[in-house]
Parts: structure tokens; sequence; C-alpha cells
């Protein structure tokens, strides 16, 4: 369907996909680490992805914490992403390999959330430490157990925390590993 339609097409239909890719993953990894049910943004989030996550989580309960019935979601998201941009473009994505492509894609896409919200946190202490707006609540939980995991390897170097530099630096050697095991969409 090459044409007139088709760069915008692709664009809006990898803008919807990608938003709601996030939004799952926000949803696993802030369930998995924060017990404040009470937070504003978190409840946004529970009630935004609950009306698809309720049903399946009755053939697909929770594992140790884990959302394994969002983990579906994610997965199907993604290989519905693909079937959508195939469509669109014209684009041949050899079946055998789509599983691995999505996974590949779908971590590149959560190492690029860590990122901007790991950037977003750093600024956000420089501007103002020790007075965050509640959104910068959420970014915390995101970020929270990978920079504390890295503060414990890293020597205590008084006010300057290099624990952001370590993990963005891990962030994009993984991306550069596994970056040629997606497909880049």
């Amino acid at each position: 369907m090459p044409g007139y339609w088709q760069d915008p097409l692709i664009f809006l239909f990898s803008t919807l996909f990608k938003l709601a890719i996030v939004l799952f993953w926000v949803r696993v990894i802030v369930v998995l680490n924060s017990r404040d049910r009470f937070d504003p943004l978190l409840r946004s989030i529970v009630q935004l992805t609950e009306p698809v996550l309720a049903p399946l989580r009755k053939i697909i309960p929770r594992y140790r914490g884990h959302e394994l019935a969002a983990l579906l979601v994610l997965l199907v998201l993604q290989i519905g992403f693909y079937f959508a941009i195939t469509a669109i473009s014209g684009l041949r994505i050899p079946l055998p390999l789509l599983p691995q492509f999505a996974l590949a894609d779908l971590t590149i896409l959560v190492l690029n959330v860590y990122t901007v919200v790991i950037l977003i946190q750093v600024v956000l202490s420089w501007i103002s430490p020790n007075q965050y707006p509640p959104a910068a609540l959420l970014l915390f939980r995101l970020s929270g157990p990978i920079l504390d995991r890295a503060r414990r390897m890293l020597p205590d170097t008084g006010m300057i925390d290099f624990s952001p530099l370590l993990v963005l630096l891990v962030i994009q050697v993984l991306k550069r590993l596994i970056a040629p095991l997606g497909t880049g969409l």
C-alpha cells in the first residue's frame, strides 16, 4: 500500500502501539516494585490496564509478584504491531523469527524507557534536589531498584551519585547487543 497515506499511517500505528506497550511495561515494573496503592499515577495505570489484564489473569495467574498476563499482552501487542506495519508498508517479516524479533524489540523499548526515566530523574535532582513533583515518584519507582543495585556496586563518593552513569552505560551496551536480534521498527 505504498503511497500518500503510508507514512502517516505507519507513524500513527507505531505511536499507538508503542504507547500501549510502554503503558503495560510501566504496569509490570511499577506493580512489581511498589506497594503504594494510593498513588494517583499508579492507580491510573492500573485502571487503564486492568480491563485487559483481569480476564487474562483468570487463565494466567501472577507468579511471585510478576504480572505474567501483562507480559503476554506485551508480546501480543508487539506482534500485532508487526502485522499492522507489514500490512501498511508491504514489508515481510519471517514468521519463525517473529518471537525473537518481538522479545528483542520489547527489550530495546524497555531499555529506552529506563534511559529516559533515569535522564529525567538526573535532571530533576539537579534542578530541585529533595523537592520532587508527585509524578517524579513514579520515576523513582521505575528506576529505584536498578539504581540501588548500581549504588551497592560503586564506592561511596559523597555527594555525587555515579549510579545513573553506570546504569546508562550498561543499558547502552545491552541495546547494542540486543539490537541485531530485533527488527528495528
